[in-house]
């Protein structure tokens, strides 16, 4: 009926487990708040090192206990909610680099994601464990940045529940959504809904559209309707950006902002990467039909609705790996 009901709470630093993987995101070099996915990437390219697990382990537990100075977390986190030309954010990108010679230097970028996505699906999931006895068959649903880790999804999903959802703006964007429908439900006014789509943001009229095309000097050509053109391109092995309606709300490319092509080319996550400026370990992320989804995909019942907002993965089957390897991780 709308409410809320506390099984449990955490302080932070019982249960830290989404900045312990931004402190490795930012020691492996990258933007702790924007790339953590690349690390969920890297990490299955990685592989078991239990004198690694000690070190990495022993690190996390001295930052948090710490009687000198302030953890990252406050250096990473500034008040103002902005990292650029903050001081404490550079000093703790320069120490956690630094971090990554002098205690680190043995091992692999590879090693260390592999690393953190074990430690963090160790945690969450014995979080889980004590926190629902029973799982049975029950339906769950997650919030929360460290839901962004749609590894870490999946793995939740194995554990038994019958339905998962996650929340498709699970990061801190999601709570000027989250904030007010739990305000509506504590007022008794909200009724639970399915979320039919996130298409919340921006759009523009066909004018608009005119106007930045003759503003950039581009030529365009009009198709009503446009999506058996769409057909036709991707066929003939082209790349389709497709700007449509409003924009997706969340962090994920949901079809309305959405680079498009064939799943079949495996090249394509080197060189589209290259042309969009990304240093991607993941693979493009692909669109099934939902008609086809068990030739594709293995364990997918109770996963297909939060699929259709791109928040976890499946298995997929030798059919998948072969006809589509472009979205087809080194793991399967």
């Amino acid at each position: 009926n709308g409410r809320l009901q506390p099984r449990a709470q955490f302080f932070l630093t019982e249960c830290p487990l989404g900045h312990h993987y931004e402190y490795v995101t930012a020691l492996l070099g990258h933007h702790p708040h924007r790339h953590a996915g690349k690390v969920t990437g890297l990490s299955a390219h990685g592989s078991r090192d239990e004198r690694l697990l000690r070190a990495l382990e022993a690190w996390l537990e001295r930052i948090w206990s710490a009687r000198e100075g302030r953890p990252y977390f406050f250096m990473l986190h500034s008040t103002h909610g902005a990292t650029q030309d903050d001081p404490a954010f550079d000093q703790a990108i320069r120490q956690l680099l630094e971090t990554r010679q002098t205690l680190f230097g043995d091992w692999s970028n590879m090693d260390l994601a592999w690393a953190i996505q074990y430690i963090l699906e160790r945690d969450v999931t014995a979080l889980i464990e004590r926190t629902i006895p029973r799982i049975d068959g029950q339906p769950i649903c997650l919030a929360g940045g460290v839901f962004g880790n749609v590894k870490l999804n999946k793995l939740i999903k194995e554990m038994g529940f019958g339905q998962i959802f996650v929340q498709p703006a699970m990061s801190d964007s999601g709570l000027a959504f989250g904030g007010p429908l739990y305000q509506l439900g504590q007022e008794g006014s909200l009724r639970p809904y399915r979320l039919e789509n996130v298409y919340l943001g921006p759009e523009f009229s066909d004018d608009e559209m005119e106007a930045a095309i003759r503003n950039e000097g581009l030529e365009a050509r009009r198709y009503d309707p446009v999506e058996p053109k769409i057909a036709e391109l991707l066929a003939a092995g082209r790349v389709v950006a497709r700007f449509n309606g409003r924009m997706e709300y969340g962090p994920r490319a949901l079809g309305n902002r959405t680079v498009l092509y064939r799943a079949a080319d495996p090249s394509v996550n080197s060189w589209l990467n290259k042309q969009l400026g990304r240093t991607e370990f993941m693979p493009f992320a692909p669109a099934t039909l939902f008609e086809h989804r068990h030739e594709n995909y293995k364990n997918v019942d109770g996963g297909e609705y939060t699929a259709q907002f791109m928040t976890i993965t499946f298995d997929c089957t030798e059919k998948m790996v072969r006809e589509n390897p472009a979205a087809v991780h080194v793991d399967h």
